[in-house]
């Protein structure tokens, strides 16, 4: 119970039980975090990921991380879009804190670097680049998430002029409305899509 163990002792983190405000064995609560699958009442009980279904799992996308513990600090996490199906887990960058946070890092393009050309097939396939660097920096990348995560806004972070590391870095941020199912399936049907969000708000990411 919250006042005595069957040891008739006071609950403690080590007593290989579920005992005083645990949401497993000897995890949770006040405890440390519950490993995946360990059970949660909220993501706080859990050392990794999220809690849905009174379970700890990896979160969806970054939204979803954020939604269960508004309190996260940006930075890289491990999601699993597809949760028990075939893809596996893959770490990106959540940026928690711009225009409400929750935002899943899918691209990195240096404009200096022809990699990312328009017609490129970069943007209409599903090859990776530098999949398991999701660190927020220079390096160009193209994550897991670009096929996989579903969204309903998208954020565009643009560096002018462009730096070197390990200067730090100070993006300039543009959001707008759009949905789809992954960057992916909006992109690679080649079609024109309005951003809606005007001219002087693409410019001033770089004034």
């Amino acid at each position: 119970s919250d006042a005595c163990t069957t040891l008739c002792a006071p609950p403690a983190c080590d007593d290989k039980l579920k005992s005083g405000d645990e949401s497993d064995v000897d995890c949770g609560g006040s405890c440390e975090g519950c490993g995946l699958g360990g059970a949660c009442v909220d993501s706080k009980d859990c050392g990794e990921g999220t809690c849905g279904g009174g379970l700890c799992i990896l979160g969806a996308s970054c939204k979803a991380l954020l939604d269960g513990d508004p309190g996260l600090a940006s930075g890289v996490y491990t999601i699993d879009p597809d949760g028990m199906g075939p893809i596996d887990p893959f770490p990106v960058h959540c940026d928690m804190e711009t225009a409400g946070g929750g935002w899943t890092m899918v691209l990195r393009v240096d404009g200096a670097k022809n990699t990312f050309n328009y017609g490129d097939p970069l943007w209409t396939n599903t090859d990776l680049l530098n999949p398991r660097d999701a660190a927020l920096h220079r390096v160009e990348a193209k994550l897991g998430s670009w096929a996989t995560v579903k969204f309903t806004e998208v954020m565009v972070g643009m560096e002018y002029p462009i730096l070197m590391d390990p200067a730090p870095m100070s993006l300039k941020h543009v959001e707008f409305a759009a949905t789809g199912d992954s960057l992916y399936a909006l992109i690679s049907p080649g079609t024109y899509i309005a951003s809606k969000i005007g001219r002087d708000v693409w410019k001033s990411l770089i004034t």
